[in-house]
């Protein structure tokens, strides 16, 4: 990324020196030294294997996702018992809160597995 800014600000160099001199063309052969040892570099680096690397991160996110959905969980289960013991219609709403909550982000996990799974899938098909 830093040498991307560097190529630009090259190249805004090199446009503010034509502009305000009218030599640019040392200005310009700098910038397209500057590019080419930028593509160089990325054509150099070392290839990796984004099948591994995707599927690691795909579970990561997925066993992430448990832990937050297990505290819903256990939010969900004390406002059912909190609410279960009072008489306050305040506990009730509470409850219900906690248990849509915890509904709606299990739906949502239910969704991103599924899709994590297609996602594996398609990448051991592609290898």
């Amino acid at each position: 990324m830093a040498e991307m800014v560097t190529g630009a600000k090259l190249i805004t160099d090199a446009m503010a020196s034509s502009t305000s001199s009218g030599s640019s063309v040392t200005s310009v052969k700098e910038v397209g030294s500057a590019d080419a040892a930028f593509f160089s570099a990325a054509l150099n680096e070392p290839r990796k294997d984004p099948g591994v690397g995707a599927a690691d991160r795909i579970i990561g996110q997925l066993t992430g996702g448990s832990g937050k959905l297990q505290e819903l969980e256990r939010v969900a289960m004390r406002d059912l018992k909190i609410a279960a013991k009072a008489n306050s219609s305040g506990d009730l709403i509470n409850a219900a809160r906690s248990v849509s909550s915890f509904y709606l982000e299990s739906m949502l996990a239910a969704k991103v597995v599924g899709k994590g799974v297609q996602a594996i899938e398609k990448l051991t098909n592609l290898q």
